[in-house]
Formats: C-alpha cells, sequence, structure tokens
C-alpha cells in the first residue's frame, strides 16, 4: 500500500491509542492522512478504549497552544464496512480554558463535546468555540465484539 501524506489539519499531531490495529495497514495514524481509502481499524474495541491525536507534547511549542475549530466530527466503518462502527462512544477535546482566580490564566481539561449515534459523532460547536484544542479523543464507552 502506498503512504499518503498526512491532512494539513493533522499536521504535526501525535496519535496515541490503546486500542489494537486490525494490522499494520490500519495503524492510527492512517486515519490523519489525506486518503478516503485509509483509515484506523482497532480489533473489537474495549470499554475505556481511546484513540488520541495530540498537538499537547508536541517539541514544536506553538504547536502545543493548538488548534480552533468552528467544527469537529468523527466518522467511523468505512466504505467497504459500513456496519463496522463505534456503537457507543463519545467525542472529547483537551482545550486550554481560562482558570480564573488562579496564576495560570489558562488550564487544560478535557471536554466531552459529543456521543456518537450511528458511528458518528459530531462536536457542540459552541464548546469548541470557548478555547483552542491540544487534542482530540474518541473513546469507547462500552466494549464491542
Amino acid at each position: 500500500f502506498t503512504e499518503a501524506p498526512v491532512s494539513a489539519t493533522w499536521k504535526g499531531a501525535e496519535v496515541l491509542t490503546n486500542m489494537v490495529p486490525y494490522g499494520e495497514r490500519f495503524r492510527g495514524d492512517r486515519a490523519l492522512d489525506e486518503d478516503e481509502g485509509s483509515y484506523f481499524w482497532a480489533i473489537a474495541p474495549p470499554a475505556g478504549g481511546v484513540f488520541t491525536v495530540s498537538w499537547a507534547d508536541s517539541p514544536n511549542k506553538s504547536m502545543r497552544v493548538g488548534k480552533w475549530f468552528t467544527e469537529l466530527s468523527a466518522r467511523t466503518g468505512s466504505v467497504d464496512r459500513p456496519a463496522d462502527q463505534l456503537v457507543n462512544g463519545r467525542l472529547s477535546v483537551a482545550q486550554w480554558l481560562p482558570n480564573p482566580g488562579s496564576k495560570e490564566k489558562y488550564k487544560l481539561k478535557w471536554v466531552v463535546v459529543g456521543s456518537f449515534k450511528n458511528g458518528r459523532a459530531h462536536a457542540d460547536s459552541t464548546l469548541l468555540d470557548q478555547g483552542p484544542v491540544a487534542a482530540v479523543q474518541i473513546e469507547s464507552t462500552q466494549t464491542q465484539i
């Protein structure tokens, strides 16, 4: 298979997951490229299984601030396996939010911005407007077989 370049949106991000990929062709970083035909495919995602895309530990300090998103969605399943999708899960972001009353003006906090229905999750844009996103996480909330 041919490696496609990483999408500009996700450039510089690190992929972390505790889920086991189905094979080398389906590793986590494949979800971030520009090829619609490549994707991350996990073997039976367990409850508490996470897939995280993060700029928080980037060697490039300017990337650690994250990115502002006006919309964010996650889609599971694929053209050749449409029923193989995340049934129960949530979409969260690690977001820099105001931290009033503290010497640290902003604090990185995890915020649940959406939940999965029919294999898809869409973030609440009013929550995204609160601050830049340093990481995006999909969590399986129930073991799937």
